[in-house]
């Protein structure tokens, strides 16, 4: 019988969307340079789901790590900010989507098991829609980094 990990990578964004995919690359780039080593310890999900969709992806766990890009000023593409559940803002993000705060909450008060701890790497990027911009491109490298020792420093 196999035990599932007990921390869940979640990069969320959307591929047709240009630098707001660049959280759905990072986690796919993580997942192949961490997963034979943290195997036992975590699961890697890239997905461009987002509200109640994301429920049964994150139920069972004990810790949550999303990994999501936020739009920033030019100066500060590829920066990196950790945020915890609190800082995220609560209320409707469409009219039938929850906040990703919101839906953990909701989950717990339906009896869901759901991450007790919960982390969100927010990289900057600078909002293009088209594809992915050069300024995020070119700072990948040091987001790979940087989300890696956070993820390692997280996990272990």
């Amino acid at each position: 019988m196999s035990t599932k990990p007990r921390v869940l990578v979640l990069g969320l964004g959307n591929e047709l969307l240009g630098d707001d995919a660049v959280g759905i690359m990072v986690t796919r780039e993580l997942h192949k340079q961490l997963s034979e080593y943290l195997s036992c310890k975590a699961s890697f999900v890239a997905t461009n789901s987002f509200g109640y969709a994301l429920l049964d992806l994150i139920e069972g766990y004990d810790r949550l790590i999303v990994i999501d890009s936020v739009k920033v000023a030019p100066d500060e593409v590829g920066s990196i900010r950790v945020l915890d559940l609190d800082d995220l803002p609560s209320g409707a993000l469409l009219p039938h989507e929850l906040s990703l705060k919101d839906l953990i909450l909701l989950g717990r008060q339906i009896g869901l098991k759901m991450p007790s701890d919960v982390k969100i790497i927010a990289i900057g990027v600078e909002g293009s829609y088209s594809r992915l911009s050069e300024l995020v491109r070119d700072a990948l490298p040091k987001i790979l980094e940087d989300v890696k020792s956070l993820l390692l420093k997280y996990i272990d």
